[in-house]
């Protein structure tokens, strides 16, 4: 999935900050480093406060970080509750 963040050039800095955060957070993520995929997450969100996928993130790896998935946990977050 991609988001659109403006044209080339024009793209204010702290929204690829926001970005760059968000990615490292990510990758952190699926190689199961909860704690620090948490954190990156936490910083994105904290430059970008509206970015609501980047807080709901940080919130799922800290559950996971203390959760522990199985060894063969594929990525796949799921929902215990509406």
């Amino acid at each position: 999935m991609y988001e659109l963040l403006g044209e080339a050039g024009e793209v204010p800095q702290d929204m690829l900050q926001a970005r760059d955060a968000y990615e490292r957070a990510l990758s952190a993520y699926f190689v199961r480093r909860f704690d620090e995929a948490a954190a990156g997450f936490r910083a994105a969100a904290e430059v970008r406060p509206n970015d609501k996928a980047a807080a709901m993130m940080a919130q799922r790896a800290e559950q996971l970080a203390s959760y522990h998935p199985p060894p063969e946990w594929d990525g796949v977050y799921v929902s215990t509750n509406k």
